[in-house]
């Protein structure tokens, strides 16, 4: 994707996206000790209309989060201007957040 949207805007709109997520996990969490092989979760992208979901497992989901300035997103839901794209499979695409958006990532992090 691609869009006129500055790093700050795309930090913020992902790092909502995100702390949906987190209010998520309890419920993915249960889902998988009921034999739940993927966890459903909201795509992180920095469209602040995308409704989209991403499958990943919670491992999976545990590794993103591990770095404050990297999201979960759809592929396809990659802004190159504001991110990089660290991790790509069939399910889902890891990005990065650079500069001002990166920043604003960190400091928003709810964990």
């Amino acid at each position: 994707m691609s869009g006129d949207i500055s790093g700050d805007r795309a930090g913020r709109n992902e790092s909502l996206y995100r702390s949906a997520n987190e209010a998520l996990k309890p419920v993915n969490e249960a889902g998988e000790q009921l034999g739940g092989a993927f966890s459903e979760w909201i795509c992180e992208c920095a469209d602040p209309e995308c409704a989209l979901r991403v499958l990943a497992t919670l491992a999976e989901y545990e590794l993103v989060r591990a770095n404050p300035r990297a999201f979960l997103v759809r592929e396809g839901h990659v802004y190159p201007e504001v991110e990089r794209v660290l991790e790509l499979n069939e399910r889902f695409t890891t990005v990065e957040k650079r500069g001002d958006g990166g920043r604003v990532a960190e400091e928003l992090d709810p964990r």
